[in-house]
């Protein structure tokens, strides 16, 4: 039976509505009529076929920073605000370097201490020069302690740290476990209701359902939560560490240059005897490292852009309070942005990295392929993520904008290819007439994948069957048919005869 959709229930009743206003016309000239039926027809083409499907998803920076500052200080001065485009290396903000400046000026001091004693070597000791050793000698002691007063409350400040992290890992773990609990008592549940007479049995399902819904609720909320704060808390972790290596490095540093201060004030009192010059200028060469790391830490206190792009979000004011660990610019590179979409298994199962995909906005197409394929199922829609890049200049597509997504996803392989318009169905076997030696022959066949034009036909036909694409209610099988001449057909066979002619 023909699908009705195909040419529509009204055509087929007018067609019965001429028959039967002419049925009086004579038998003769209804099997004249019968006879001389019409058709057009044409050979399978060979193709691959290939479905689209379309997609909702969103865009993201594919390259997007977090300016976090690794010190505690007030904002002295803010250079830009949201919306503006920065280049690599751009002073973004400065913080109050005081404290630094403070370590500057003492490395500089150790310095010179150190080109001191290698002058008091070689030219005698004197009273004022023990002095001055000795006061460099309790200067770098004092700066010891200082700097280790830092890195125990640094270290204080990791473990609270890391309880947190732990705490936000177990909860997380915990509400899994309840919620993976209360869905093993509805199971029981079900099958004590479904086999008990019980009165209460009934009862006891609800109550495991709700507890289901419940553990389910709290499990989603600490899931969000953990997926909110933890990035945050690592970002964290990594300043921390960072500050960490920094106050070794200096703590290094002040060792060397009490050692060195330490030799030159015994060198002074007699109770090191003369060494080369070499020896001093190892001193000196120590101090003037001192000098570059705390030149170094002074500059952290100069938040820079780490990439060009173009600020998203600015957490810091001017005569506000700067937190390490905390993020205080957002910067992305928008020349190449990520979109997102979700797809069901079966889709995604026809997807491929690198596969080339349309993204719509607002009617302006991007070309773009996917780069990444979800591995697991997305908890909140059941669906898997879809990440593709998205080649875009300046502000085309803005942060967060939903988008249109077009794929190729199901796909036949080289097949015959028919119009679809000429399948029959009856009782769900596909079916179409082929034209041979005048007659209709009704040809069983079997589909691989159709669309709205096309089908591909994976058995049933060859490229030398001539399938019929022309629909009337009077063609069925061994119905005797004429062969319509397509208008390319017509227009090369006239092309011949004029040759001929000539």
């Amino acid at each position: 039976m023909k699908r009705l959709n195909r040419k529509g229930f009204f055509l087929a009743a007018g067609i019965m509505a001429m028959g039967l206003g002419l049925a009086g016309c004579g038998q003769k000239e209804s099997e004249t009529a019968r006879k001389e039926l019409v058709v057009e027809a044409e050979f399978p083409s060979e193709g691959k076929l290939t479905l689209q499907n379309e997609f909702m998803g969103s865009i993201t920076p594919q390259e997007e920073v977090y300016v976090v500052p690794l010190v505690n200080a007030e904002v002295t001065a803010s250079h830009v605000s949201v919306g503006d485009v920065v280049q690599e290396g751009d002073i973004l903000c400065e913080l109050d370097d005081s404290a630094a400046e403070l370590q500057v000026k003492s490395a500089g001091a150790a310095l010179s201490s150190a080109k001191a004693s290698r002058d008091l070597a070689t030219g005698g000791q004197t009273a004022a020069s023990n002095i001055q050793a000795e006061a460099n000698i309790q200067t770098i002691k004092d700066n010891q302690e200082s700097l280790q007063s830092k890195y125990d409350a640094l270290m204080e400040g990791k473990a609270d740290l890391q309880d947190k992290m732990e705490e936000l890992k177990n909860s997380k773990k915990s509400a899994k476990e309840d919620y993976e609990n209360a869905k093993q008592q509805v199971a029981i549940a079900q099958e004590y209701a479904a086999n008990s007479m019980a009165a209460d049995s009934q009862q006891v399902l609800m109550e495991a359902m709700a507890e289901q819904e419940k553990t389910k609720a709290i499990y989603e909320a600490t899931a969000a939560a953990y997926d909110q704060n933890y990035p945050a808390l690592e970002s964290q972790m990594d300043s921390l560490e960072q500050s960490q290596k920094e106050l070794e490095l200096s703590a290094s540093a002040l060792g060397h240059s009490l050692k060195f201060a330490q030799d030159s004030y015994a060198l002074s009192k007699g109770q090191i005897a003369d060494e080369s010059a070499a020896v001093y200028q190892s001193q000196i060469n120590s101090a003037a490292v001192g000098v570059e790391s705390a030149k170094y830490q002074q500059d952290m206190y100069r938040l820079k852009a780490p990439i060009s792009g173009v600020v998203e979000a600015v957490n810091v004011a001017e005569n506000s309070f700067a937190s390490s660990g905390s993020p205080a610019y957002v910067i992305s590179n928008k020349d190449s942005m990520t979109v997102t979409f979700r797809v069901s298994e079966d889709i995604r199962n026809t997807l491929k990295t690198g596969e080339k995909i349309q993204v719509d906005r607002n009617g302006t197409v991007f070309e773009a392929s996917i780069t990444e394929i979800g591995q697991m199922v997305d908890a909140q829609s059941g669906l898997f993520i879809i990440k593709g890049n998205v080649k875009a200049s300046g502000n085309q597509l803005l942060t967060g904008t939903s988008v249109k997504i077009t794929a190729d996803t199901y796909q036949a392989e080289e097949g015959l290819l028919i119009p679809y318009d000429a399948v029959y169905y009856e009782d769900g076997q596909a079916y179409v007439y082929v034209a041979q030696e005048g007659k209709a022959v009704k040809t069983l066949i079997e589909i691989a994948l159709f669309d709205d034009t096309a089908a591909s036909v994976s058995s049933g036909l060859t490229k030398e069957d001539r399938v019929i694409t022309t629909w009337s209610p009077l063609l069925s099988n061994g119905a005797e048919i004429v062969i319509k001449e397509s208008d390319k057909e017509t227009e090369g066979k006239q092309t011949t005869e004029a040759g001929d002619h000539e």
